[in-house]
């Protein structure tokens, strides 16, 4: 699913292409985005709301997974963004207009300081698989220690995360992805299914990982959690 990196190339993307045209009538005043959602501000006081979910891409091109056909006109022109789908699993509505402050990363993470700090991280809008691996590896922390016990500055923390999330957003977001364009990211995550390191999946205490350890138990490919509380514990991470 794309996150932030690759929500934020596409939306300036987007706010160079389409603001100052109509879509059905309505003028496009803004484009931004809110978590894992991206939202097409109309003059209206409604908004399109779209979802990439796991599939779903924005493209300039038309394919034979195309799903649905956003036309934005100025004077005779129109452009067509075309939302491509291979598994049907996007959603878009049009919505009321709805513009609220969002809470800021310090006070999400001071707020869940009992949790695991991979889980928090994943309250953080647009946090997700590969960029909760980043941000742990550039941090040196292990992933389960809690967030109340990880020994760095605040200050620090949220410092690297806008650091990862700026540097990989100017890099197109991540190499697996497509931009408006049918561009791919550049940036191949360091992290992220690293054998020598780590990875964390949404809801579940798993991590991929080809390292043999007698502590653990295998189901397919994946590395689970043993009853014993014994977890793989990847290389050059302390906990």
């Amino acid at each position: 699913m794309p996150e932030l990196p690759e929500l934020l190339h596409l939306c300036s993307q987007l706010q160079t292409a389409i603001i100052g045209k109509s879509y059905e009538n309505h003028v496009v005043n803004n484009v931004r985005v809110v978590k894992k959602e991206i939202f097409i501000d109309l003059d209206n006081h409604t908004s399109i709301k779209i979802h990439l979910m796991l599939t779903g891409r924005l493209s300039i091109y038309k394919s034979n997974i195309t799903r649905h056909t956003f036309s934005f006109k100025k004077d005779s022109s129109i452009l067509n963004i075309y939302l491509n789908d291979q598994r049907n699993f996007a959603k878009f509505d049009i919505v009321k207009t709805n513009i609220t402050q969002q809470i800021s990363m310090e006070n999400i993470l001071l707020t869940n300081r009992t949790k695991m700090f991979h889980r928090a991280l994943r309250l953080l809008p647009g946090i997700g698989n590969y960029l909760v691996s980043e941000i742990c590896g550039e941090l040196n922390v292990y992933p389960l220690t809690k967030v109340e016990n990880v020994k760095l500055e605040m200050s620090h923390i949220i410092g690297v995360i806008n650091r990862l999330i700026h540097d990989i957003t100017l890099l197109g977001g991540s190499h697996k992805y497509t931009d408006l364009y049918d561009h791919n990211g550049r940036y191949i995550p360091k992290y992220y299914k690293n054998p020598d390191m780590f990875v964390i999946n949404s809801g579940t205490q798993r991590i991929y990982t080809r390292i043999k350890d007698p502590t653990i138990r295998k189901t397919s490919s994946v590395v689970t959690r043993s009853k014993s509380r014994g977890i793989l514990k990847p290389i050059n991470i302390k906990p």
